[in-house]
């Protein structure tokens, strides 16, 4: 410890407060099996302890649950998502809509419905589509209406679980994700029971026998045809005490040989999402061993295949992780999946070893490779999300720079209002002795400690564009509050019941432990000061270049707010100042400007930057977030300004 952390945690045991950074210790289990999260540091909540109440997430939740969802509704009814399991149900002699992995996208959007089931317009929307569902499950429990189709059986009767079919146990885990949030959120039953008929037909199959899909190395997204079943049934696990699909989960994690993958490699979603349920594997068995594999692939991915968006993905080819360091700009693919898939892994990540670096990163991919997959209407979306759109680039309907309506492969749109719905979840966790404020925004939290103590909380922000996070006490108690300083904050200022702490704080966490009295009230505050980040020099498209970002925000240039501007001729100085000014696109939202140089011209111009989230939702345009240094000294010189930090 410091001479300066030691001076505030001084002061603080007098003030009848404790500081510290944290500790180590795993946390009690609190679900309804015993074992579950049994190796976790922290734990999560219940479902519904927590609720996001307003502010910038808020506002994205709000449209998901009045546009988003309603919306998406009526085009997956029209596309013909939905008529899939009326026509097995009924063995209508009608051709299947899209694939294998059709029922992916019902499922998602299912889960997304379970956590608005609060609406009864919404729950009552869904109601049709879970008969539907139920109405289309074989008695066997075996589910997947393209194998089902009447026409495909005409062709082949027996083709269920066949070496080169996909997507079986990949819809299977989603459609498991949605059962369990419309049991947790809602409290029906009816699609957790078809999912555990479902998961009872795979453990019996193939408990103890290798999964039965042809194996592709070399081929990034059919690699060894990823099932996605992971993460659904270690949380069937936990939700039913069920330990037969823990045990086959585990049993398929060594049939793939796992445990010894020396990189990533393969579908960024695919494989994202095989991590996150690798280390629910972890959560449960606790094998050291596992966790150094899982942060290892973590370093993998997030210092040597990650955009500075918290994107990854990079490869068009396959949608898959590229090399080392190999993350174009102009081709980069980044599916929006990808990066929902990565906050999942990250979540799980900080359940397993309490590091804030986890949420650090999640908060990264949130605001910035996540958002972005949605425009502000709640109606068009990125599938691709692109570091720079040039003029001269070729496109096609993912990469032409503007979001769409609808995607035949509809897996982005209803993993973004899933993800939206289930946002409350991710704010907080507990431990023995306390609280955890994991990310910030306007949000209220009610839970007991597995001790008996009641906690009753407000968290109330205007992040990501103000740096001022307040916590109030709603109830007494004795426990730790403990308070993340992200990484991109050189330090910060704490107060407690309006007097501060004698000195700034330095990350990554900050915990007070004493007993609190209802309308105590903690206030973080996070210095929000544009900054400069140069390029990695071992990645091409970054090298020599910066990027800039306010807070936890990646900013980008974009046309509309540069006119007369070529934005690929402007190079940024590491000392430039930048001004902020209110953005009208968002509530709150706020561009920066400040000065760059016209390489073709020669001369100083004004430029203006925007949140990279925010980027296509006017007229088509060009982007880019990383922006030459100036080559020549004199250009250097002329736009050198004081006031900003490089980091």
């Amino acid at each position: 410890m410091n001479v300066t952390k030691k001076k505030i945690r001084l002061i603080a045991l007098a003030a009848g407060l404790i500081l510290s950074t944290g500790s180590g210790r795993a946390a009690e289990p609190r679900d309804c099996v015993p074992e579950a999260y049994a190796h976790a540091v922290v734990n999560p909540l219940s479902w519904n302890e927590a609720r996001i109440t307003g502010g910038y997430l808020g506002s994205y939740i709000e449209r998901t649950s009045a546009v988003s969802i309603p919306d998406f509704i009526a085009k997956m009814e029209q596309a013909g998502g939905f008529e899939n399991f009326r026509i097995v149900a009924k063995s209508d002699q009608k051709p299947p809509t899209g694939r294998s992995n059709h029922n992916e996208f019902v499922y998602k959007l299912m889960e997304a419905g379970g956590y608005f089931s609060a609406d009864p317009t919404l729950n009552a929307a869904f109601q049709p589509l879970i008969s539907d569902i139920l109405a289309a499950q074989d008695k066997d429990g075996y589910l997947n209406t393209y194998y089902q189709n009447p026409l495909v059986l005409q062709k082949k009767a027996d083709n269920r679980f066949q070496s080169g079919n996909r997507f079986e146990f990949y819809a299977f885990g989603h459609l498991a994700q949605a059962g369990l949030a419309w049991k947790r959120a809602a409290g029906d039953d009816q699609l957790l029971d078809a999912s555990s008929r479902f998961a009872d037909l795979i453990c019996d199959r193939f408990g103890s026998a290798p999964l039965p899909y042809d194996s592709h190395p070399g081929v990034p997204n059919v690699k060894y045809e990823h099932p996605n079943h992971e993460m659904a049934m270690v949380e069937l696990y936990r939700a039913t005490g069920n330990r037969r699909y823990l045990d086959f989960v585990a049993h398929t994690l060594d049939d793939y040989g796992f445990w010894s993958f020396p990189e990533i490699w393969g579908h960024g979603v695919q494989e994202t999402l095989l991590l996150a349920g690798g280390t629910d594997v972890y959560l449960e068995l606790g094998k050291p061993e596992m966790l150094h594999q899982l942060e290892a692939m973590w370093r993998d991915a997030t210092e040597r295949k990650m955009y500075i968006t918290g994107g990854v993905g990079s490869v068009p080819k396959g949608e898959c992780y590229g090399a080392a360091y190999e993350l174009p700009n102009a081709t980069s693919y980044c599916e929006t999946c990808a990066a929902i898939s990565k906050i999942f892994w990250g979540w799980r990540m900080l359940l397993a070893t309490g590091q804030s670096a986890y949420v650090d990163d999640m908060e990264r991919t949130l605001y910035n490779a996540t958002l972005t997959g949605i425009a502000l209407s709640g109606t068009e979306y990125f599938y691709v999300n692109l570091m720079e759109k040039q003029d001269h680039q070729k496109s096609n309907q993912k990469t032409d720079g503007r979001r769409k309506p609808y995607f035949v492969t509809a897996c982005c749109p209803p993993n973004l209002h899933r993800l939206f719905g289930s946002l409350p979840y991710y704010c907080f966790t507990t431990d023995r002795e306390g609280v955890q404020v994991q990310l910030f925004a306007n949000a209220e939290l009610k839970t007991t400690l597995p001790s008996g103590t009641p906690i009753h909380l407000r968290e109330t922000t205007d992040y990501p564009y103000g740096g001022k996070v307040q916590i109030e006490l709603l109830a007494d108690g004795d426990f730790t509050l403990s308070l993340r300083i992200p990484s991109w904050a050189e330090t910060a200022q704490l107060s407690v019941n309006g007097q501060p702490a004698p000195a700034a704080l330095s990350g990554p966490v900050v915990t007070l432990a004493r007993e609190w009295k209802k309308g105590d009230t903690v206030a973080l505050e996070l210095p929000m000061q544009p900054r400069l980040v140069p390029g990695r020099t071992v990645v091409a498209d970054e090298k020599g270049k910066l990027a800039l970002m306010r807070g936890p925000l990646v900013y980008c240039l974009e046309s509309p707010d540069n006119p007369g501007i070529n934005l690929f001729d402007i190079q940024l100085a590491a000392g430039t100042a930048f001004r902020e000014k209110p953005l009208e696109l968002a509530n709150g939202a706020l561009s920066l400007a400040g000065t760059g140089w016209d390489k073709t011209q020669q001369k100083e111009v004004e430029v203006t930057a925007i949140p990279y989230h925010l980027w296509a939702n006017r007229e088509p345009s060009l982007m880019r977030i990383w922006i030459p240094a100036p080559t020549t000294p004199f250009s250097a010189k002329r736009l050198l300004k004081a006031g900003i930090t490089t980091l």
